[in-house]
């Protein structure tokens, strides 16, 4: 398993689709999934170069810059924990990242993201998959037990950027797309559109999602109890 950064700018969202900010009263954040083949055949260069080098895949200016290699952050920034209830509770027995998740934050995440592991808390396990946020700072990471994951920072959180694609086995069965990613405290659900144009629903716990599909995601819809939306992507 590889360490997967789905990262776009506004520009090349407004190319592929639509975007639809969460806000306090309005929890629903929709998105096209677009540019994962050129992603992927540069991910493990991307993440070992600094944010500010990378072209192609431009990083979000509200990342920390990168004049050199960060240290784990000692704390959570107060708008991530306000926007993420799970980095609020006391860390238990659980939060602990097992040893392989561990080597691979120190190997390539802190430096650029400035997470920490002692900071780590673990959402939920399903399948024998065990899901855990990293954060530091205003960034956040979103891993598994084995260490494949992603980070970005709370403004890409809330639009619903923060999450992992792995792609057939060990993960899930071959040719099958399994997701983890993050949502905001007011989100319940997550529906992901696959490249049939069908759509595929799973529930929200403690920030954390992960859903198993057999075509590749075209789009991603967060929702909430009260509110839904229905964008139309595309030209």
């Amino acid at each position: 398993m590889t360490l997967f950064p789905l990262r776009r700018t506004p520009a090349s969202l407004a190319v592929g689709g639509a975007i639809v900010t969460i806000a306090a009263a309005s929890a629903v954040a929709v998105g096209t999934l677009d540019g994962h083949s050129a992603i992927r055949r540069a991910v493990i260069a991307s993440l070992k170069t600094p944010a500010s080098e990378r072209t192609g895949n431009a990083a979000p200016a509200a990342l920390p810059a990168q004049a050199g290699e960060l240290t784990p952050a000692p704390a959570v920034a107060a708008d991530v924990l306000t926007h993420l209830a799970i980095l609020r509770r006391p860390p238990g027995p659980n939060d602990r990242l097992p040893s392989d998740a561990q080597r691979d934050v120190a190997d390539a995440i802190v430096s650029l993201y400035g997470v920490n592991v002692a900071l780590a808390r673990q959402a939920f396990e399903q399948d024998g998959k065990a899901i855990y946020l990293v954060p530091g700072g205003e960034n956040v990471c979103v891993m598994d037990q084995s260490g494949g994951g992603s980070c970005e920072d709370l403004t890409n959180v809330m639009l619903g950027r923060l999450f992992v694609e792995e792609i057939g086995p060990p993960d899930t069965a071959p040719g099958h797309f399994l997701l983890l990613g993050v949502a905001p405290n007011s989100v319940t659900s997550v529906e992901v559109t696959d490249a049939t144009g069908t759509p595929h629903a799973a529930p929200v716990h403690s920030n954390a999602w992960l859903m198993d599909i057999a075509s590749p995601p075209s789009s991603l819809v967060f929702r909430s109890d009260a509110h839904a939306a229905s964008v139309h992507l595309g030209s």
